[in-house]
């Protein structure tokens, strides 16, 4: 996200809040947060370790953690704190390989929008940050349609 940019996400949060700018959590510390996330992109690590559970005797377990993206994340965004917490969801989602169906609050679409526009700007691939711009009630069908899938998923592997 470019420093030169900073206003006008803020304008736009005025606006649709009807507040000024000054009443919320800003751009600057918004691309702050999203640089300190990248920064885990760095660290986060698959890894074997012992584990605390025991289990019958000569019983054996393997603990791991493993670097792989879990999916789609979808997220909903308040309308309180849109920039805010649009970026305190995204944040770690991005950082460790996953995309985002985010669905912004009906009252503060276009802040989201606008930071969706920026994500794409600084190359980010079309489809790892998506904004469903809808009723509360269809973005639930949505996020539940995705929900039943995983599960169906699981229970299948």
């Amino acid at each position: 996200m470019s420093v030169a940019s900073q206003p006008e996400p803020s304008a736009v949060v005025a606006k649709f809040l009807k507040r000024p700018p000054r009443l919320f959590i800003g751009v600057a510390g918004t691309r702050d947060y999203f640089r300190y996330m990248a920064g885990w992109a760095t660290r986060i690590e698959g890894s074997t370790f012992a584990t605390s559970i025991h289990g019958p005797p000569g019983v054996k377990f393997h603990t791991y953690t493993q670097r792989e993206p879990v999916g789609v994340v979808a997220q909903i965004v308040p309308w309180n704190f849109p920039l805010a917490m649009a970026a305190w969801k995204l944040g770690p989602v991005l950082a460790t390989g996953c995309t985002s169906i985010l669905k912004p609050a009906e009252q503060t679409p276009l802040t989201t929008l606008r930071l969706a526009e920026l994500i794409a700007e600084a190359g980010f691939p079309p489809g790892v940050v998506n904004v469903l711009t809808v009723e509360r009630s269809v973005a639930d069908s949505v996020f539940f349609s995705c929900f039943a899938i995983e599960l169906r998923k699981i229970w299948s592997s």
